[in-house]
């Protein structure tokens, strides 16, 4: 179902996907960011998934996607950046406009490398999670109604990746404890990302996401 989606509405989802290390612990696209978002979750068993913050079951997925598109959105989110192939760092912008109160309390912004078409375990995959700020913990992030705010953050790449398949993801969410409501999401392809040769993390970013 969750490729149903992206297929559906490859312009308007915003699809990722986290791969756990059990029960089977020898999947390769598992990573420390996975096992973070795992547990924001409370996710227990898989396949598991959810549209916006809220998990339901496979079948209530598009129904519940459809429904989240005629609600209007509090924020809007623009994406730049550039990329080392020296360092080996995505050094993305995410330029966020508040059009009114955003929804739930405690909020992060979180931005994440996807990647597509990953086989692992004898199956095929899209919007594959590599790599986010902070590891998948986001960073605390408000705004108000008519406020202005970029975000910068630094996230580490491997030369194994496709850049080809590659998407640039970000999303507003409200806190663990509280609705866990995605405020918006933007995602472009990596080719949004001019080459920077020879920048260092200090020119562009100061927030660290390790790859593993």
């Amino acid at each position: 179902m969750f490729e149903n989606v992206i297929a559906t509405y490859p312009t308007q989802a915003g699809g990722i996907c986290y791969h756990v290390d059990w029960p089977d612990t020898s999947d390769p696209l598992h990573n420390i960011a996975a096992a973070v978002r795992t547990t924001y979750y409370s996710i227990t068993g898989v396949p598991a998934g959810g549209v916006d913050g809220s998990m339901s079951s496979y079948s209530g997925w598009l129904s519940a996607f459809v429904a989240r598109l005629g609600v209007s959105a509090p924020i809007t989110i623009t994406l730049s950046g550039q990329y080392s192939p020296i360092l080996h760092n995505a050094y993305i912008t995410a330029h966020v406009h508040c059009e009114s109160t955003m929804t739930g309390t405690g909020h992060y912004i979180y931005v994440a490398i996807t990647e597509d078409n990953l086989t692992s375990m004898g199956r095929t995959y899209n919007r594959v999670e590599r790599g986010m700020n902070l590891n998948g913990w986001g960073e605390a992030f408000s705004i108000s109604p008519g406020e202005d705010k970029d975000y910068n953050c630094t996230i580490n790449y491997s030369t194994t990746w496709n850049t080809s398949n590659l998407k640039i993801l970000c999303w507003v969410q409200a806190g663990q404890t509280s609705t866990k409501e995605v405020q918006n999401t933007k995602w472009e392809s990596w080719s949004i990302l001019s080459p920077a040769t020879g920048v260092t993390p200090s020119t562009l970013g100061n927030i660290k996401a390790n790859f593993h």
